[in-house]
């Protein structure tokens, strides 16, 4: 009977003994010590934790090491954690036939004493020797009483792997497992299978290979649990292209905003750009902005507004650094939106303009907002959980003012959405004095009477949406999100590493165009196991978060829920509320949310709603990918405000 034999490397112990109990009773892992950092007390804990499960020790002594010293540190140690292992239950002990003769045949002994399965292996790492040769081999494997004899060569062409194929003519298949690395050698180890090889070494993902041409756990798959979920390029960040076209508007002089697919928000700015006497054209072919301001000197002059109105559209973004804006006028500003919009609530969201000289009158709280007086410079403090959304509108206001001003953000949440307007301001021309994110609290230090310059920039793609796909493939069956900057201050990017983390299998391919920091991220379905995640660092980051959580194994913990207030604590209730009506197993207690998965986790679908939330939409269309029933999204068209176009 086929068995599979997992091999770990490079990963966590928690890790290691998640995933041995998440493996069928029949299958085995392979622990390859010499690539996992685990010390005795490590190894004692894994094999107390996964008791009556079999697990492989292995150890493999660096090849072409001419430094003595070195060569004798790794086989003592290779000797001392494969011991440690033979005395703490493993089922097998994977020697390496470049053992000395010594700590063989002591490795032997002890795992003869301790009933423990001897596996004897022989590598050749660079070719295939005659077969007269590889049966010699073999045949010493076994005169030490292997149970189990590997021989794995490297086939440098085809033919090669046929050679250590022929074993399996000359020795009890059921006891030998021989095949060929490398590219060439990936059809060997399935041939090897029809021989009677008894086991199939599979790695978890494609990033943990131990060797080249090893197949993974998506390769082994039924095809029902890897759906391709799409093949897409990423349009591009909404969020930095919003705050470019409106610092585009601030300036005199003619700016160029390449690489821009147009969303609604985007259009929103545009519109506001218009509103605020500039001249904007949208070039479809070359998919580029072209803002031609005419503000000047807006400290002494004041910001001129066309008919003093600013329409935002449907767009957050867009009014919280509009509301902000209409403080550098000379006359009253009204600012108002539409549709959904004007259901949002504002209030206290505008708390540190008032403390500084505006004066806001809400229709209830919500838009229209007349907006009249100035700002004066110095010391703003800024409650990050409550008042996070004034942070934008005032980087790109305090600035402007006579005097030099410092920013305090204290508890600050979602601090990629501030980097990203720093980020688009310096290259529109603003500096700051200084700056210190290393804390929870982040200070910002401007000098005064500075104004923005016009600017030609490219848009990079955005990772919000990219990484609800790279999730999808994760969780689903498999992805390619297209031309992803590799160096962003996106906070979308920061799941790479969780996805890492938690057993995600995520590729990429750096894009061959000379001077671009891209690449293109592939994401297969692979074992996750439950993570813990501070969600107060990016908020809307949610959807990705629960989507990876529900198709992991064990209890996932989002931390931090105690900070987010306003729109962040109405969207978390919104998610909860709706992923909940689909069956998702949610609990939200203080400051935490635990979500329980699975690897085959399955919700029920039905109707939802998303409240004209884009990020809700997103994530509600993806969980449709696991879920028994189909999932009817109310106004799934607000989706379109980021992603045109957007289906999963």
């Amino acid at each position: 009977m086929l068995t599979y034999c997992h091999s770990l490397s490079d990963v966590e112990p928690a890790y290691c003994i998640s995933y041995r109990k998440f493996l069928q009773k029949k299958d085995l892992v392979e622990l390859r010590l010499d690539l996992l950092d685990f010390d005795e007390e490590e190894v004692k804990a894994y094999f107390r934790q996964t008791k009556g499960l079999d697990s492989i020790a292995t150890f493999r002594l660096p090849e072409d090491e001419e430094d003595e010293e070195t060569m004798a540190r790794e086989l003592s140690l290779g000797v001392h954690l494969l011991s440690v292992a033979i005395m703490s239950g493993a089922a097998y002990v994977d020697i390496g036939l470049d053992f000395p003769d010594k700590e063989r045949d002591w490795l032997i002994t002890l795992a003869l004493n301790y009933h423990c399965g001897l596996i004897v292996s022989y590598h050749n790492y660079y070719g295939v020797q005659p077969l007269s040769e590889l049966k010699a081999v073999a045949a010493r494997c076994f005169a030490l009483g292997a149970d189990i004899v590997k021989i794995a060569t490297t086939a440098r062409h085809p033919e090669e792997a046929a050679g250590v194929l022929a074993l399996y003519d000359f020795f009890p298949p059921e006891k030998l497992v021989a095949f060929a690395m490398g590219t060439y050698g990936r059809l060997s180890r399935i041939e090897a299978v029809g021989k009677g090889c008894p086991m199939y070494y599979v790695a978890p993902r494609q990033s943990r290979l131990v060797s080249e041409g090893e197949p993974t756990v998506f390769d082994i798959l039924e095809p029902e649990q890897k759906k391709f979920v799409g093949d897409v390029k990423a349009p591009c960040s909404d969020g930095y292209a919003v705050r470019a076209v409106l610092a585009a508007a601030l300036c005199t002089g003619e700016s160029r905003i390449r690489q821009v697919n147009l969303s609604r928000d985007i259009t929103a700015a545009m519109n506001v750009a218009r509103q605020l006497l500039a001249e904007v054209h949208f070039n479809k072919k070359s998919k580029t902005i072209t803002v031609k301001g005419v503000q000047k000197d807006i400290a002494a002059e004041g910001l001129k507004v066309a008919g003093g109105v600013l329409n935002v559209g449907e767009s957050l973004l867009v009014a919280d650094i509009c509301i902000a804006l209409a403080t550098l006028s000379r006359e009253p500003v009204t600012v108002t939106g539409e549709k959904s919009l004007l259901k949002k609530s504002f209030a206290g969201c505008c708390t540190p303009l008032l403390r500084h000289g505006a004066s806001l009158v809400f229709t209830q709280g919500r838009l229209p907002v007349t907006v009249s007086g100035s700002l004066e410079s110095g010391q703003y403090t800024i409650d990050g959980t409550r008042r996070r959304w004034a942070v934008n509108g005032l980087l790109f206001v305090l600035p402007m003012l006579e005097g030099p001003s410092k920013l305090v953000v204290r508890k600050a949440v979602g601090v990629p959405d501030i980097r990203m307007t720093m980020n688009i301001l310096d290259r529109f021309g603003y500096s700051f004095s200084s700056e210190d994110f290393s804390g929870e609290d982040i200070y910002v230090a401007f000098k005064g009477g500075q104004s923005i310059r016009p600017g030609r920039i490219r848009i990079e793609a955005d990772w919000t949406g990219a990484a609800l796909w790279l999730v999808a493939g994760v969780t689903v069956g498999e992805s390619m999100v297209r031309r992803l900057p590799l160096d962003t201050d996106q906070g979308g990017y920061v799941l790479l590493d969780l996805m890492d983390r938690a057993g995600g299998d995520i590729g990429y391919y750096m894009t061959d165009r000379a001077g671009e920091n891209k690449g293109d991220f592939s994401a297969l379905r692979s074992v996750t196991f439950a993570f813990e995640y501070d969600l107060a660092e990016t908020p809307d980051l949610l959807g990705p978060l629960l989507m990876l959580a529900l198709r992991s194994e064990g209890v996932s913990v989002l931390r931090g829920i105690r900070r987010l207030n306003g729109r962040d604590a109405e969207r978390l209730r919104n998610f909860v509320t709706q992923f909940f009506n689909l069956g998702a197993a949610i609990t939200v207690d203080g400051d935490t949310m635990e979500i329980t998965g699975s690897f085959d986790n399955r919700l029920r679908g039905g109707r939802v709603h998303c409240y004209g939330d884009l990020l809700l939409a997103m994530a509600l269309s993806a969980a449709g990918l696991i879920s028994e029933e189909e999932v009817e999204i109310a106004d799934i068209t607000s989706v379109e405000k980021t992603w045109p176009g957007f289906r999963c």
